[in-house]
């Protein structure tokens, strides 16, 4: 046998893999279920809000589906091989081979990374929006009023200047950074019509392609 392909888990995932041992096998062969009826798009929100597996991270576990499930495709090895780099990474995590439901978690981690249906399209669609060299985690405009005054600072105040303040979150190398970009009216007004255009492109484009599955993906956990 050749050199096994060999991976490490992020340490932040150790609680779900927890997660994982402290429910039924039953509640894990459902939360299975549930991703494989899923359609392909898989919105995780509404697969986590009609979810009956008590997992207490399922949002947080469907990103470690997607992770195992990319990595197995790019190792580019068979499934018996890749169970035993699975269990060695697992392990390296602390949690031990010794324990009663290891064999079954493994198990269910090897039936997720046939769901290619599901997991497998949503894996891709995460994968590519992290391959954008910036991604946008949150937007939010600061509208405000700026008093001028006068040369003379004890008379009263008269007039003043509407600005608005885009706050744009971003997230580069698992960095995130804050911008704050200043509008006045006409650029808040340039701005919607600019965003109003490529909403009317995105639908455009989506009313062309009535064969094409679309994903747009949000998670706010995404590592």
């Amino acid at each position: 046998m050749g050199t096994l392909f060999r991976f490490q888990i992020p340490k932040t995932f150790k609680k779900n893999i927890q997660d994982l041992l402290s429910i039924s096998e039953s509640n894990r062969k459902k939360f299975l279920e549930q991703i494989q009826m899923a359609s392909p798009t898989l919105e995780i929100q509404e697969l986590i809000d009609c979810s009956e597996s008590e997992l207490q991270y399922p949002s947080q576990m469907l990103m470690f589906l997607s992770m195992i499930y990319r990595i197995f495709k790019e190792s580019k090895t068979n499934l018996g091989d890749f169970r035993i780099s699975l269990e060695d990474a697992i392990n390296e995590l602390g949690i031990s081979k010794e324990h009663e439901k290891y064999s079954d978690i493994i198990n269910f981690f090897m039936e997720s990374i046939q769901l290619d249906n599901t997991l497998g399209i949503s894996s891709k669609a995460n994968a590519t929006m992290i391959d954008h060299s910036q991604i946008i985690r949150k937007t939010r405009i600061l509208t405000d009023i700026r008093p001028l005054f006068q040369d003379n600072f004890d008379e009263s105040v008269k007039t003043g200047v509407i600005y608005h303040m885009l706050k744009l979150t971003t997230r580069q190398n698992k960095i995130e950074k804050n911008q704050y970009i200043a509008f006045d009216f006409e650029d808040l007004v340039n701005l919607k019509n600019t965003i109003d255009r490529a909403l009317r492109k995105e639908k455009n484009i989506r009313q062309s392609l009535n064969d094409w599955i679309i994903l747009s993906y949000y998670d706010e956990n995404q590592i």
